[in-house]
């Protein structure tokens, strides 16, 4: 009798701890399928250069549907408007960040006063604007000259230099960078180590018919500028000049 009663013991003991164990294996299960989850939602679909990099792409003047929408610079005729710096802003980006997800990055669309703008980090951070409606051509950008990461700012600067002329043609329209570009508000809400520049991709008098019917031209130098500064080594070298 004595050793029935242990055997039973025993197997009583064995059964619970297998139910411990089990519920240990499906606890396991259960935070490994949550990080697997969690992984899939960091990682893109689709594998390209840019897997792996963070970018954050804010639409100048474009606000919060319950918001009082600010539509920026205009083009006027007869006191109608014509053309909005928002609408120059949207058409850009509506191209740029398909594009960079197509290459594999992670973009997030921002709010011009987006509260995910705190703290923000990201590889980079880029608000893109259309200049006043004037009679000018050209573009520029800028970034807070105290910055942490001046300097990868400027390699991005560089960058544009060189792709963003090359796809549109613009010249850089240096002596027209204001106080308001180089202390934006977006530079002083990201990580200290989030690259911040602010890109004036063109004036919407001179450089109209660039921005709003060929949008996809400016998209190819936001692009392949932003891949240049992610992914230097993949790029290809410039072409030359033609005579």
């Amino acid at each position: 009798m004595i050793a029935i009663a242990i055997a039973v013991a025993l197997g009583a003991a064995l059964v619970q701890f297998r139910v411990i164990e089990m519920g240990r294996e499906a606890d396991s299960d259960r935070w490994q399928a949550s990080q697997d989850s969690t992984r899939a939602r960091r990682t893109p679909t689709v594998q390209g250069p840019l897997s792996g990099s963070s970018i954050a792409i804010l639409v100048g003047h474009w606000s919060k549907e319950d918001a009082v929408q600010d539509i920026g610079a205009i083009c006027e005729e007869n006191g109608v408007a014509t053309h909005t710096e928002l609408q120059a802003n949207q058409r850009v980006a509506d191209i740029v960040i398909p594009r960079l997800e197509g290459l594999g990055a992670r973009v997030t669309r921002l709010y011009e006063l987006d509260e995910r703008l705190n703290g923000l980090s990201v590889n980079l951070a880029l608000s893109l604007h259309a200049d006043s409606c004037i009679d000018a051509t050209g573009y520029k950008a800028a970034n807070l000259p105290t910055s942490l990461t001046r300097e990868a700012e400027q390699d991005f600067i560089a960058c544009l230099r060189n792709w963003y002329e090359h796809h549109t043609g613009l010249p850089w329209h240096a002596y027209s960078i204001t106080e308001d570009m180089i202390r934006y508000h977006m530079h002083a809400k990201v990580a200290g180590r989030t690259p911040s520049v602010i890109l004036e991709m063109g004036f919407m008098g001179g450089d109209q018919e660039l921005l709003f019917d060929r949008p996809e031209i400016v998209a190819d130098g936001i692009v392949d500028s932003i891949r240049c500064f992610l992914t230097p080594t993949d790029m290809p070298p410039l072409p030359e000049p033609s005579s």
